[in-house]
């Protein structure tokens, strides 16, 4: 009413379309008019009054947003239910059902409606991944980046990133299909309950080019027909378990030269998550004898900061499970099996492999062009749902003398930048202090109006950190000086657990000279013990002469 009003004498609109403008009826704006001068305007909507005043109501939208921005995002229900006990606390009189503690139906629309608030499907976001993405992993993330970028020059078709995914027999995604609406179940046809995963290893740069995939099929034995139909110049071998292993991905990096070809007048920069496979001696090696520079994300931080995550394995899916569908609906009555996957997962991957996904995934990850602000405060706001400090994570390199740790700070200089996060890894004393938390602004429970429900917060727990390895250079001398430390005792430790296995063997080898019937086996010696033992009381006994004779 108040806008039509206004409408009328400021914006100097004719009634009727105001009218029809606001939803009002022409009458009772006209009436309005009348009633009313040019500066009072009605202050409530007849008998019925408002249940919140515009403060409360705010106060309402400042919770939902603050307890979104943490990752816990109400549903319809939570809201109505928050809705109820938010005006029970503060005793406002309402005319909500009191049977069912909660809001009704049309408030909750209105509310939503009001402060443009949607209801959308989120993405399932594990609580370590959650806790990882903050503010300080992200900037020594960047800085990192930023050192290498600055000492090699990366252009744009210098700089990759590498990924894997997971494919199976049994589509990840179902749509929806036209069903009668008297039917109570709708039905679609599936290969299986549960289907066998493939792993597809994807690369791509940040020009819009990409490695052609490299599929990892869960067999001992490797066939050519599991190929049919995979993109051209892919490449595929069979794994036991059908993930990434150390030995594959040294055959994958083999994959990626052949078809890369980096030098020394164009080295390249190939980004990568710190999976245990990929931090191998064998595997830096490999990449320094070829002019690859690699570069690791922070642990659980590949959902946001992974240009393959951000922008195609997303369509990647979408396009696969419709593979899927239409394979199954062109051919009845066959499942998709192993041997079906390449074909399929070609076709997807044709549609979704382009320049413009590519480019957009290292854009939205402020790696090219290079944008360390990316990420805002909102974006870590998630991380603040702990009060556990973030400090810097423990690596599974870490048991080093201070020889080593002297050695990385002399040569972070000289050798590949970025290895200063490397020198506490290398180092066999304490971590480092944490530093403060970020004292960025957020809605804490005395800044929301009482009445509303607290914000998510775990307390800290004292345990011990899982070991996690930093943003840091792969490729560098110190990692490298690590990795052959953490080799040699590897070696060490299997020639002493030989050397024990061997000496067991001798001395039971000895007890078994020492027996009094080493020809014999232990069963049988036993068994004619008895029978001679049982003999010799049948003759001292004198009961059986014949047992006497045979005997003899």
């Amino acid at each position: 009413m108040k806008a039509a009003i206004r409408s009328v004498r400021v914006n100097k609109k004719s009634v009727n379309s105001a009218a029809k403008e606001h939803g009002i009826p022409e009458p009772t704006l006209r009436r309005y008019l009348r009633k009313y001068d040019d500066e009072i305007f009605p202050c409530n909507a007849g008998r019925f009054k408002p249940t919140f005043s515009e403060e409360q109501l705010q106060n309402l939208f400042q919770y939902i947003v603050a307890i979104d921005k943490r990752a816990f995002g109400l549903t319809k229900n939570q809201l109505a239910k928050v809705i109820y006990n938010y005006a029970e606390n503060k005793k406002i009189p309402h005319r909500f059902c009191t049977e069912k503690r909660r809001a009704g139906r049309h408030f909750v629309e209105w509310f939503m409606q009001k402060y443009n608030l949607s209801l959308r499907c989120p993405e399932a976001t594990s609580v370590a991944r959650l806790m990882a993405f903050n503010r300080e992993n992200v900037i020594k993330f960047f800085e990192a980046l930023r050192e290498l970028r600055e000492k090699y020059s990366f252009q744009p078709h210098q700089i990759y990133n590498v990924d894997e995914t997971g494919v199976s027999t049994v589509a990840t995604k179902n749509p929806k299909i036209i069903t009668p609406k008297e039917k109570r179940r709708a039905v679609k046809v599936s290969s299986a309950e549960r289907g066998s995963s493939v792993t597809a290893v994807c690369c791509m740069n940040a020009s819009g080019s990409f490695v052609p995939p490299f599929l990892i099929f869960p067999r001992v034995r490797m066939q050519s027909s599991f190929m049919n139909g995979a993109p051209p110049g892919s490449d595929g071998v069979a794994s036991e378990s059908g993930w990434m292993t150390a030995n594959i991905f040294v055959s994958y990096l083999k994959h990626y030269i052949r078809n890369v070809r980096p030098n020394k007048e164009s080295p390249v920069l190939l980004l990568m998550d710190n999976h245990a496979s990929h931090v191998t001696l064998e595997a830096v090696n490999l990449c320094r004898d070829n002019n690859i520079i690699l570069l690791g994300f922070p642990a659980h931080t590949s959902h946001r900061m992974q240009p393959l995550a951000v922008s195609l394995y997303g369509p990647l899916q979408t396009a696969y499970s419709r593979a899927c569908e239409d394979f199954l609906s062109s051919n009845p009555g066959r499942v998709i099996s192993l041997f079906d996957i390449a074909s399929l997962f070609g076709r997807a991957y044709l549609k979704v492999a382009t320049i413009s996904n590519a480019v957009s995934g290292f854009k939205a990850t402020g790696i090219e062009p290079f944008n360390s602000q990316i990420f805002t405060d909102d974006d870590f706001e998630a991380a603040a749902t702990t009060e556990r400090d973030i400090g810097t994570p423990r690596s599974e390199i870490n048991e080093q003398s201070n020889k080593v740790e002297e050695k990385a700070i002399e040569e972070s200089d000289m050798q590949q930048p970025s290895t200063s996060g490397v020198c506490c890894l290398l180092s066999n004393s304490e971590p480092r202090k944490t530093p403060k938390k970020d004292n960025r602004e957020n809605i804490s429970n005395e800044e929301v109006a009482c009445g509303l429900p607290s914000l998510p917060r775990t307390e800290s727990k004292t345990r011990r950190p899982r070991k996690k390895l930093p943003s840091l250079v792969i490729s560098s001398t110190p990692v490298k000086d690590t990795l052959e430390e953490k080799h040699k005792e590897k070696i060490k430790k299997e020639q002493i657990k030989r050397e024990k296995d061997l000496q067991k063997t001798k001395e039971k080898d000895a007890r078994k000279k020492s027996s009094p019937v080493q020809a014999i086996p232990i069963c049988i010696y036993k068994v004619f013990q008895s029978s001679i033992g049982f003999i010799t009381k049948l003759q001292s006994s004198g009961k059986d002469k014949n047992i006497n004779i045979i005997f003899n």
